[in-house]
């Protein structure tokens, strides 16, 4: 609403504001839309705990309850481990919109209610969402935001790591500064153990490039969750870190580093691809267009720094690349620039001429796209590139409903997670439910 005011001493001065009212309701009445075992992680931070991160799974009955569950909790604070998540209490409810809510009540007491958006329907059941922790009305408290994934219950034993998987993990160091890693390594199914180790740290603009060093072993309890144990030579020692992850299928898993923060032990989460591909040739994606998302901090104003671009392969290993930025507010120019592409048989692939003297590294899982982290030397870019499908691409061509939600580096930052629906029409309308 927007309200007029007019002066009561000199009738000629007038003024007006508007204020929003918040509709705090959960939608209902799609329950269904959720049913089975789905994995979750969402991180961020709060002037309380500082940052945080929270993986998990519950199953949902498809009318409102949740009948099980785990959750793990890492935070600046300490660590919460191996928790489990209470029935009584815990409950979820979807509107005709995909949008939602899920409380969840954990063994250590605690209650949580996120705001969910889900989407990707496979026999009227989704498959995949965004979830933000919904319980911040100081503007003091937690803000946590993530993604909600369901499970193949067929991939919860060890023997299904097996192979080649890309990684992606992005958080904060021993001193609350913003770190990334991305990778490669090898699974070797039943026995349990990660070798061919290939990885890239940027922590605060210190790198530590193309390190094979690393072994490993892991394994995975038939409720689907999962531990694992890595040791690296950093030169001045062997320094040993360990995780919990949570199987989404035999391809993908949710991971989160399951250490106290400490001197050697960073706080991070992320993903575990599986690469579709046995060994890059250097080919793979040409022809292909692929679109690139960057987030990172921007040490100078402490702001979010977001970059969004598109990248087209052709042969030869060139590769053409226009990006736009917004740094912290500040919305520049699309920026365009020819590079030359060089994959290696890991599918670790850099781009020489490009980004100047600090080209990022990617981590392919195959021509579907990878993770992406920045080498600059003031902040750690972390993010993913993906294939394009369906181009030549129109306004007509986006229609139909879409799940949406943000991430963001920074831990004070606004999350929201939202519904949209494209009308495909020229003029580009669209209409949204947040």
């Amino acid at each position: 609403p927007t309200i007029p005011a007019t002066s009561v001493d000199d009738v000629a001065p007038t003024d007006n504001f508007s204020f929003t009212i918040v509709d705090g309701t959960c939608g209902t009445g799609n329950n269904a839309v959720l049913n089975g075992q789905y994995a979750f992680l969402v991180k961020g931070g709060g002037a309380a705990v500082g940052y945080e991160a929270i993986i998990g799974a519950f199953t949902a009955n498809g009318s409102g309850g949740i009948t099980t569950g785990l959750m793990d909790i890492n935070r600046t604070t300490g660590v919460s481990i191996g928790l489990t998540i209470v029935p009584a209490g815990s409950s979820y409810s979807v509107g005709s919109d995909g949008r939602g809510c899920v409380t969840l009540v954990n063994s250590a007491g605690a209650t949580m209610t996120y705001r969910i958006a889900i989407g990707t329907l496979a026999s009227g059941v989704a498959t995949q969402g965004r979830m933000v922790l919904f319980g911040d009305n100081s503007g003091n408290g937690q803000r946590l935001e993530g993604i909600l994934t369901k499970q193949s219950v067929t991939s919860f034993n060890t023997a299904a790591i097996s192979g080649n998987y890309v990684f992606g993990d992005e958080g904060i160091d021993s001193s609350g500064k913003r770190i990334a890693v991305a990778g490669v390594t090898t699974g070797s199914g039943a026995t349990g153990l990660l070798s061919n180790f290939d990885t890239d740290t940027n922590d605060n603009g210190q790198l530590d490039t193309n390190d094979i060093s690393g072994s490993g072993t892991y394994a995975v309890a038939s409720n689907g969750r999962g531990t694992g144990t890595l040791t690296r030579n950093f030169g001045f020692g062997n320094i040993t870190a360990n995780s919990v992850f949570y199987m989404v299928s035999t391809t993908d898993i949710l991971s989160m580093s399951s250490d106290p923060l400490g001197q050697f032990t960073a706080l991070v989460s992320g993903e575990y691809k599986k690469q579709t591909v046995a060994s890059f040739t250097g080919t793979e994606l040409n022809n292909n267009g692929y679109v690139v998302y960057l987030s990172s901090v921007d040490t100078g104003n402490g702001g979010n720094d977001v970059v969004i671009g598109q990248a087209q392969f052709i042969t030869g290993g060139n590769v053409t690349v226009t990006t736009q930025e917004n740094d912290n507010g500040t919305l520049g120019s699309p920026n365009s620039g020819a590079g030359i592409s060089t994959i290696a048989p890991n599918g670790r692939m850099t781009i020489a001429g490009i980004a100047g003297s600090h080209p990022p590294v990617f981590y392919l899982a195959g021509t579907s796209g990878g993770f992406i982290i920045g080498t600059d030397t003031s902040d750690a870019p972390f993010g993913h590139l993906e294939q394009q499908t369906g181009g030549p691409f129109a306004t007509s061509a986006i229609t139909g409903q879409f799940f949406v939600g943000n991430d963001a580096p920074t831990t004070g930052a606004p999350f929201q997670v939202a519904s949209v629906t494209f009308n495909g029409i020229p003029a580009g309308l669209y209409f949204v439910s947040k």
